[in-house]
This record gives C-alpha cells, sequence and structure tokens, in this order.
C-alpha cells in the first residue's frame, strides 16, 4: 500500500513560504497547517517571517519549526518592548537611594566584592 502524503494546495505560495522561513524541517506537517489556514492567512504568515525573525532575535530564542509557526500564527506576535528604568518607572536610580548616615549611592566609592 502506498503511503499517502498530503499535498500543499495553491503549491507557488506554499514554496514561496517554505523557502523564506528556511528551515526546512517536517514538510509533510508543515503541508497540513499550511492547508489549514484561508488565503489571507498564508499571505500574512509569508509577510510576518521577518517580523518573527526579529522577534525571536530580540528575545534571544529560537525559531519554532515552521508548522509551529503557522499552527500557532506566530507572525501575529508583537514585538517586545524592552523594560523601563526605574527611573522612566517614576522610580529612583539605585545611585539616588538615601543611605544610613545621609549618603546616596553616588557619594560611595566603588568597591570591589570578594
Amino acid at each position: 500500500m502506498a503511503k499517502k502524503t498530503s499535498t500543499p494546495e495553491e503549491p507557488k505560495l506554499f514554496e514561496k513560504f517554505w523557502n523564506e522561513y528556511a528551515m526546512k524541517l517536517d514538510r509533510i506537517a508543515t503541508v497540513m497547517a499550511w492547508n489549514n489556514l484561508d488565503k489571507d492567512l498564508r499571505r500574512a504568515a509569508i509577510d510576518g517571517i521577518q517580523h518573527y525573525r526579529e522577534i525571536c532575535e530580540a528575545l534571544g530564542v529560537k525559531r519554532m519549526w515552521p508548522q509551529g509557526y503557522l499552527n500557532h500564527r506566530r507572525w501575529e506576535d508583537e514585538s517586545p518592548t524592552p523594560d523601563p528604568s526605574p527611573v522612566e518607572r517614576g522610580g529612583t536610580a539605585a545611585n539616588d537611594i538615601p543611605l544610613q548616615g545621609g549618603q546616596r549611592g553616588a557619594d560611595l566609592p566603588d568597591m570591589a566584592i570578594w
């Protein structure tokens, strides 16, 4: 008995996704995930590849396999925003915190911790 494999709908558009995502792992599962998306989502998935790469790079995480990217619609992820500094959050910088005896952190000499 021959093994049944799925072929992608719109093969040229799938090949464009496959090549641009550039992590050619588990093609059959990726084709199945691709076929579950409508035409607009397929185009959005292709258009969002670079955005997803930038997010992964900014967070220092590995990209998902291509079928995971499609199944989880990772192109819809928002870019991470850097954590605001204490001053930006309305707090104080560490050097401005009053210490015992009225000194401030900025007034103390640098000390090595052994």
